[in-house]
């Protein structure tokens, strides 16, 4: 009984860890796409992706399917050689992965339940734990890492969640205009769209802007009237 469950545990990680692989090869393209096309997230364009060559044709075509019905794509076409993906959301892709990778190697402890007891003044321990990790996107001494952590300059912030996802989004586009638009469809569910308030994201941004403020020593996230926000740090 217990060799037919670790075999299943097996089975699970391994699904699991071709996900991410694939997945990394989709917020590569998305990425790539952005970079190219400063309005790609803005009108969500389409974004091409070979077939990952590890990978059946069949299987990414059930993953795609997966990432639809999550919404995290709003749909995909096929073509003789490609795969074309509609409207994907960055956002979404990180936290599918982050899934998928707590399930391949779930986490003992993260670094904000080592520290959600600690002072704001952070000991030299806290920055000892940034060796160990790899920044996915940095500006001006703010970066996400690839455990999820926002940090300063190698200090931890704590933030929840959606205020992670949010620092996340204006870090992917510094010094571009953010409409509530804009951050809702990145970080707000889509069954939950509807039903949040406008006003819950100027609260979601005013929340993140005081605690850059707080690392920065200066403002870095600013209101546009009532076009939106955008972030000069």
């Amino acid at each position: 009984m217990t060799m037919t469950i670790n075999d299943d545990v097996v089975k699970i990680r391994r699904e699991a860890q071709r996900k991410i692989d694939f997945i990394n090869e989709v917020i590569k393209r998305v990425e790539v796409a952005g970079e190219d096309d400063p309005e790609f997230y803005s009108k969500r364009k389409k974004v091409w992706l070979n077939p990952f060559p590890l990978h059946s044709w069949d299987e990414q075509r059930r993953w795609l399917k997966d990432l639809k019905k999550k919404k995290i794509i709003g749909n995909f076409e096929e073509d003789q050689d490609c795969f074309y993906l509609i409207r994907p959301i960055k956002m979404l892709l990180y936290k599918e992965r982050q899934k998928l990778m707590d399930l391949v190697a779930p986490p003992k402890k993260s670094d904000e339940e080592i520290f959600s007891t600690a002072p704001t003044r952070r000991h030299k321990k806290d920055l000892l734990y940034v060796q160990d990790l790899k920044p996915e996107i940095e500006i001006k001494g703010l970066a996400g890492y690839s455990d999820g952590t926002i940090r300063y300059q190698g200090e931890m912030i704590e933030m929840r969640s959606q205020i992670k996802d949010l620092c996340r989004l204006f870090m992917d586009h510094p010094n571009r205009m953010l409409t509530r638009d804009d951050i809702q469809d990145a970080i707000i569910n889509a069954d939950r769209r509807k039903s949040t308030p406008r006003i819950t994201i100027a609260k979601y941004v005013s929340e993140l802007h005081n605690l850059l403020k707080l690392h920065f020593k200066k403002d870095v996230i600013f209101n546009q009237k009532q076009e939106g926000w955008y972030f000069k740090p």
